[in-house]
Formats: structure tokens, C-alpha cells, sequence
């Protein structure tokens, strides 16, 4: 799983909900560093910071699309912000809303994951 985050304490705030669960995790604040990850191993589900869809460049689902990719995403928190009609799915790359809230989070991905949470 990639965990993108907005900051610092975003990312590590996301991070730490899955402190107790088995799954990989992979943290980062950068999006060139989610485009190399994604070019080079398989991602089971990226897990979004919802405000890091704000920023300009953020072009998750056009680079997707443009490399052959489909690994779902996960957009946390920021309903409220219009970011739901901002990013959508489009040809196949999924795109999930999940709240904030830790356990929910949680429950969600396990879900995704097919994976029982601990």
C-alpha cells in the first residue's frame, strides 16, 4: 500500500492507523516518488491524503492512464472541499472516498484488501 500525504504529519498520521495491521507500507510526500514506485513494483491501493488532490500538479489518474496502470485509489477525508468532484473516476481507475476516522479506515481497506484487520 502507498500512503501519500499533503505533509509530514498527514502522511505519518494516515501511516499510523495501520501501525497494528500486517500490511507493507510505503510513505511518501512526493509525487515523482509515487510515479517511480508505481513504474516499478505493483501497488495493491494507494491511500491519498484528499488535500494533496488541491495541489496543481497532481495528476495521479492522468498518470496512470498514461503508463498502462490501474491501481485503485483511496481518497481520505476532505468531502467537504469540492474534491469529489474534482477527482473521479475515469476508464477504469477506481476511486474510493473513505472518512478520516482511523478504525473506519481501517475496515475499509481491509475490505479493498480482501485482507482481515487485525
Amino acid at each position: 500500500m502507498l500512503i501519500i500525504g499533503h505533509n509530514r504529519d498527514a502522511a505519518y498520521a494516515l501511516r499510523n492507523v495501520f501501525e497494528n495491521e500486517s500490511y507493507e507500507l510505503e510513505v511518501t510526500l512526493d509525487l515523482d516518488v509515487v510515479k517511480s514506485v508505481l513504474r516499478e513494483r505493483a501497488v495493491d491501493l494507494i491511500v491519498v491524503d484528499a488535500t494533496c488532490c488541491l495541489e496543481s500538479e497532481f495528476d495521479l489518474i492522468d498518470f496512470q492512464l498514461d503508463h498502462g496502470l490501474n491501481c485503485p485509489i483511496v481518497l481520505v477525508g476532505g468531502e467537504s472541499t469540492g474534491i469529489r468532484r474534482k477527482i473521479r473516476s475515469r476508464k477504469g481507475i477506481v476511486v474510493e472516498y473513505c472518512d478520516a476516522d482511523g478504525f473506519q479506515l481501517i475496515d475499509f481497506v481491509s475490505e479493498k484488501l480482501s485482507l482481515p484487520s487485525a
